[in-house]
């Protein structure tokens, strides 16, 4: 019998490896769903004590441990240390599922939203050459989410842009990435910043209540080079070994 992460592979290979009719790819992706929302870190074999173990002031916030990568789909574990964080960064063009195996994280996500004007208050504090790099988005979630949570996901124009933090403690995360990231076929990583604005809503149940009728309330953010208080370490993969 194949192993619950052996599975998981094989499926995010069939779900998208072609293109598929519309009732098929959705059908794929809740199969593919149901899958990551049963593993476990004993799926993968993840011990956290084989980070906390080593870990030192001058360690990487992130450690990632890589499992698979082809030109389909990406799947690795990434590792958030106490106070650690992935800042706010996007996936274009990609599809994104998260899974918390161990600990919790906060995760804020956000959607673009088109056809808006930069407010003055915002425009009149940015330089020429910094307006192309100003988005407007709309919060798609923010909670704390933990091992007893189904996964999360992300799709190229819903939550397509986030942030995730440990809350609390060291916390671990199974990550699926597809189509993975090649900067020659526009799937790059970029950094964002949020752009303070004089008029912008900061109650939280507003926020809440904005999701729930799918009105975000506007925020800006900006393009910045990746923060450099961000880097990652590596960790060996010593679950299951996959064939896809």
């Amino acid at each position: 019998m194949a192993a619950p992460i052996q599975k998981l592979a094989r499926i995010a290979c069939q779900c998208f490896s072609r293109k598929q009719h519309d009732t098929v790819f959705k059908e794929q992706m809740n199969n593919l769903k149901l899958a990551l929302n049963s593993i476990t870190a004993k799926d993968v074999n993840f011990d956290p004590k084989s980070v906390t173990d080593r870990t030192s002031e001058h360690d990487a916030p992130v450690t990632y441990v890589h499992i698979w990568e082809d030109d389909i789909f990406t799947m690795g574990i990434f590792v958030v240390k106490s106070g650690g964080k992935l800042p706010m960064h996007d996936h274009p063009n990609m599809y994104g599922f998260c899974k918390v195996i161990h600990g919790s994280v906060h995760l804020k996500s956000y959607s673009l939203v088109s056809d808006q004007n930069i407010p003055e208050d915002v425009e009149k504090k940015l330089h020429l050459w910094q307006k192309p790099l100003v988005r407007s988005v709309g919060l798609r979630q923010d909670q704390v989410i933990t091992s007893n949570d189904d996964c999360c996901f992300l799709s190229p124009s819903d939550g397509n842009i986030h942030e995730i933090q440990s809350a609390g403690g060291v916390a671990a995360f199974l990550d699926i990435l597809a189509p993975p990231y090649n900067n020659s076929q526009s799937r790059d990583c970029h950094y964002y910043k949020e752009l303070p604005m004089s008029g912008i809503l900061g109650n939280k149940n507003v926020e809440s209540a904005s999701i729930e009728n799918s009105k975000p309330t506007i925020r800006w953010f900006m393009q910045v080079p990746q923060p450099h208080e961000y880097w990652c370490d590596t960790l060996d993969y010593r679950g299951p070994p996959l064939i896809v």
